[in-house]
């Protein structure tokens, strides 16, 4: 990669996927980054208090926009 703001995408994508799903899904179904997760979670955008933006390791009830912002900074 040449770019920066492609290296920026998937830093951030990679975060996203993780910080949505790992915390629901048994590792063999971890997301692999590939088109069927951009129509996911271009899905899964609309509903921003879906249960899937949810960290079940925590005892706050995150949104949409707390787990976006979490993956953009990677605030781990």
């Amino acid at each position: 990669m040449t770019s920066p703001a492609a290296a920026l995408f998937e830093v951030f994508w990679k975060h996203l996927l993780a910080d949505t799903f790992h915390d629901q899904l048994p590792e063999k179904y971890f997301p692999d980054g590939g088109d069927r997760w951009y129509a996911v979670v271009a899905n899964l955008v609309k509903q921003p208090n879906s249960s899937w933006w949810d960290n079940r390791n925590t005892p706050e009830v995150e949104n949409r926009d707390q787990i976006l912002r979490q993956s953009f900074t990677n605030n781990h």
